[in-house]
């Protein structure tokens, strides 16, 4: 399988080497017009799964906000 390079800090699947270990994945391909840069293309990931950690995390926050 290719090595899929993820972005998203805050998913489960993404390793300390920025790489999805996902079994499988399922990505969606977007088009949308935007005011200011035109037609932006992308994928986004539908096994996309926010970690533990990073909900922990997420609630510390609101709580200090409030």
């Amino acid at each position: 399988m290719s090595k899929i390079y993820c972005a998203d800090a805050s998913c489960v699947f993404r390793n300390d080497k920025g790489t999805c270990t996902a079994k499988d994945v399922e990505l969606s391909w977007h088009s949308v017009m935007t005011v200011w840069n035109g037609r932006q293309e992308y994928w986004k990931c539908k096994t996309r799964e926010t970690s533990k950690e990073y909900k922990e995390l997420a609630d510390k926050v609101r709580l200090k906000l409030k």
